[in-house]
């Protein structure tokens, strides 16, 4: 057996984690590492949280990324807003107003909120809510164990629970999102499938993702078609699933083309999205996130031959340990290259460090993964997934306030004015909608939109 020798290691203090890191740098330990190192229980479906890791610093180069982004926000995100007001059919010369952004057209999604009847959850709490997020995400599984699924017994149809989130979030004037109309990982099929052949199967998946497209037409503007898609069997091969099961782009088709042809004819109106995960990092050797990537724009390359293209492609991008500025911004470029809107479909930021600045660092990544999404040319929406945005009792926690301070703080729009004898008024601002105020009191609405960058909006007070 070759000795590798690995010196003598410096004197520097390390925990165990840093240790364990530190010494998978050498080959030896890579090799043994699978073997060495504990893992945590993972339940089946769930093998990628075996590749969680340490949070990463910014290096130069990330803070560089940070820098190009935030010069790049006001140049997509905000347009120059011409107003022109009218009282009476007269314009409202030399008068005092103010302009209030209380909403985005950019999308910022959530997927929780705190049960209403919760102490710390009150009328402020809801206000401050509804400034900071406009998409909502329902979750519509066909057989889930954390949620409740449509139809666990076949002809058994339940959908209270999707049904309550839609009601919930149509409250606080959001848009929702379901997810997902398909997911053929073994779990999320209901087990009575497995009596049918695939061609029966495949009719039983449509008429299931029919019905809940026409039943919820108007009420769900967008859609996650597809989950995971790029990771898991077809619904031919669910039996067969090991992890990575990585299927052809032709066998993918099999069920994603004519359950994308169902739901245009279903809906023509809805908004719909690809979803996956694991493209920022390699978690496997059996494939990388390159290789993933490339086969993600491979698909809607031939989605577009067939005319069945997405509206919108999504990456996940969650993970135990926080991804580095690089790797988020590598996968967005590349994605970008399929020619579609993008979206951060899923994304939490959690810690295991029991470092006395680890809670803050995971803060900060929030703002920074935030500010390189928000800062993409083609992204389009950003949602959080998971309930940690709120305290027990429902009042608005740590995270929630840094995505507050940025969305409804550093990037809204708030100015006050005078308009000139014509009763018009000029300035930069961020896309979205607002209140016009005068003399502290709400006088008017308006929608500023990237369509109407640089038209006069007139608006009757």
């Amino acid at each position: 057996m070759q000795h590798v020798g690995i010196g003598v290691l410096p004197n520097i203090k390390m925990n165990r984690r840093q240790l364990i890191n530190a010494l998978m740098g050498f080959p030896f330990f890579t090799q043994l590492g699978s073997a060495c190192l504990p893992r945590p229980k993972i339940v089946k479906g769930e093998e990628w949280k075996l590749n969680s890791g340490p949070g990463q610093n910014l290096n130069e180069e990330d803070e560089e990324l940070l820098k190009s982004a935030k010069a790049n926000i006001p140049k997509i995100r905000m347009g120059r807003l011409k107003l022109k007001l009218v009282s009476n059919e007269k314009a409202a010369s030399g008068t005092e107003f103010e302009i209030r952004q209380i909403g985005h057209e950019f999308n910022f999604g959530i997927m929780s909120l705190p049960n209403p009847d919760q102490l710390g959850f009150g009328i402020q709490e809801r206000e401050r809510v509804k400034r900071v997020f406009n998409n909502f995400t329902a979750k519509c599984y066909w057989n889930e164990r954390w949620h409740q699924p449509i139809e666990k017994t076949e002809d058994q149809r339940i959908y209270s629970g999707f049904e309550s989130e839609i009601e919930e979030a149509k409250q606080f004037g959001m848009k929702v999102k379901g997810h997902p109309l398909v997911w053929t990982v073994p779990k999320a099929l209901p087990e009575w499938l497995k009596n049918y052949s695939n061609e029966k199967r495949l009719e039983i998946l449509l008429n299931h993702v029919e019905d809940m497209v026409v039943k919820y037409k108007g009420k769900v503007e967008m859609w996650d078609v597809c989950n995971e898609f790029l990771w898991e069997p077809s619904l031919n091969h669910t039996e067969q699933r090991k992890w990575p099961h990585i299927e052809t782009i032709s066998e993918i088709l099999t069920y994603l083309e004519p359950a994308m042809k169902r739901i245009r004819k279903a809906d023509s109106q809805a908004r719909l999205v690809l979803n996956d995960y694991g493209l920022e990092k390699d978690y496997r050797s059996e494939i990388s996130a390159r290789q993933q990537r490339e086969r993600y724009v491979e698909l809607v390359a031939e989605m577009k031959n067939r005319g069945i293209a997405p509206d919108a492609i999504g990456t996940q991008c969650h993970v135990a340990e926080p991804f580095s500025m690089r790797q988020i911004q590598t996968c967005l470029d590349h994605l970008a290259s399929a020619d579609l809107p993008l979206q951060i479909t899923e994304f939490w930021a959690k810690t295991h460090s029991k470092e006395s600045d680890a809670n803050e660092k995971t803060l900060q990544y929030i703002q920074n993964a935030y500010t390189l999404g928000f800062g993409h040319p083609k992204m389009e929406l950003f949602t959080y997934w998971g309930g940690d945005l709120f305290q027990k009792n429902g009042a608005p926690g740590s995270k929630f306030e840094v995505l507050e301070k940025l969305i409804a703080g550093e990037w809204a729009t708030k100015v006050s004015f005078q308009t000139n004898e014509a009763g018009q008024f000029e300035t930069k601002a961020f896309y979205g909608s607002y209140h016009i105020l005068s003399s502290g009191k709400k006088v008017a609405d308006f929608v500023f939109s990237k369509k109407k960058d640089g038209e006069e909006i007139v608006i009757r007070i």
